[in-house]
Order: C-alpha cells, then sequence, then structure tokens
C-alpha cells in the first residue's frame, strides 16, 4: 500500500478497501509543532529535531498503528538567567514550552532496533524499516 493511500484508507486483510475514519486531534492552543527533518534510505528512516531546552526526562517518544505512526512529544523549558535585576523581553524568536509531533511514516518500521538518542541538543531517532509487522503502541527510550 503506497504512502497516500494510508492517508486516504486502510485496506482490509480481504482486500477490500475502506475509507479511514478522520481522526481530530484536540490540544491546547498552547502546544507548540516541533520541527523536523525525515530522510529515508533504503535501510531506514532518520528524524532530527532540535531540542533546545529540553532533556531526556521532558520527552515522551512512542510508535503505533502498524508501526509507521510516531508520535514526539515533551517540553522546551527556557533556561532561568538570573541577573539580579529586572528583565524586560526585547525580542523573542524562540519557542518554549510543550510540544507536540505526529509523524505518518512512509513505511512501517521495526520498533525492536529504534535508536533515539540527542547529540549536541539534536534528537536523533533512527527508524529501521520493518520486515515483519509489529501491533501496538511501544514506549521508545531516548539516550544521552
Amino acid at each position: 500500500m503506497s504512502f497516500l493511500d494510508k492517508l486516504k484508507s486502510r485496506v482490509d486483510k480481504d482486500g477490500t478497501k475502506e475509507v479511514a475514519p478522520v481522526q481530530e486531534v484536540k490540544l491546547p492552543t498552547d502546544f507548540l509543532q516541533l520541527d523536523v527533518d525525515i530522510y529515508e534510505t533504503s535501510q531506514e528512516i532518520i528524524i532530527f529535531a532540535p531540542m533546545p531546552g529540553a532533556t531526556i526526562d521532558d520527552l515522551d517518544i512512542s510508535i503505533e498503528d502498524e508501526n509507521d505512526v510516531i508520535t514526539i512529544q515533551g517540553k522546551k523549558i527556557l533556561p532561568n538567567v538570573e541577573t539580579g535585576e529586572k528583565k524586560q523581553l526585547l525580542r523573542q524568536e524562540c519557542h518554549w514550552g510543550a510540544f507536540y509531533r505526529q509523524i505518518i511514516l512512509p513505511q512501517e518500521i521495526n520498533v525492536g532496533e529504534v535508536d533515539a538518542h540527542i547529540k549536541d541538543g539534536i534528537l536523533v531517532l533512527r527508524l529501521p524499516l520493518l520486515r515483519v509487522v509489529e501491533k501496538g503502541k511501544k514506549k521508545i527510550v531516548v539516550k544521552s
């Protein structure tokens, strides 16, 4: 099944097509969308996401829906720098607070071999392509 077919519908085991109901995720308006870069090789999908102000404990990464939907959520916390005097914000270009991102992957992945780590403030997820389908939801552990 193609990536676009997954977005539009589901195919039953007997080959009949079934239109998938649209699932709308209701999030608080104060959630940020996490910026990502996604690459695909013949062996894996690689996701890069900047994580300034986030620690491993701030992240929750999971894979679900036939191993082809990944959810990344957490929060980016502005470091508190005490100057001893009142601060006035002059410009704010960085985004701080809770973030959420759900990505539909173009292929199923092998959840048992996923590698997640943070290097130089960048989350790197290496998602090996799957040959055997594993169903359900699995939490991904992030290493430093």
